[in-house]
């Protein structure tokens, strides 16, 4: 079953989960992951990574390329359940929205290729 993964402060049960929050919330943590003289290309480059649809990256032309097909369907039934928290509601909403996103942009970019 498909999960959204977060992280939660124990000691002020504060649920981070966005993995750039997340990511930052760690170089809180341990500072030496982000020393301050590289601190602005490192955030600028990691807000770069964390825009990219990773699923083309990750499924494109690869064995495994059904699963965003599987994990969204995943994601619909955890959706029709309702004992769900509202905020892992929206992160599950957010999250199959994106998944659909990308997938229209990934037939978009192979229609093109295939017209031209």
């Amino acid at each position: 079953m498909f999960q959204v993964p977060v992280l939660v402060n124990l000691q002020d049960g504060t649920i981070i989960p966005d993995s750039l929050e997340l990511t930052y919330y760690l170089a809180k943590w341990f500072p030496d992951l982000v020393p301050d003289v590289h601190a602005e290309k490192i955030k600028s480059g990691l807000q770069r990574i964390h825009a990219l649809p990773y699923f083309t990256l990750s499924f494109g032309g690869h064995p495994a390329q059904h699963l965003p097909m599987q994990t969204m369907e995943d994601m619909r039934k955890l959706l029709a359940q309702d004992d769900l928290s509202e905020e892992y509601r929206k992160v599950l909403q957010m999250k199959l929205e994106g998944f659909v996103c990308v997938i229209l942009m990934d037939l978009s970019l192979q229609l093109w290729r295939w017209h031209c």
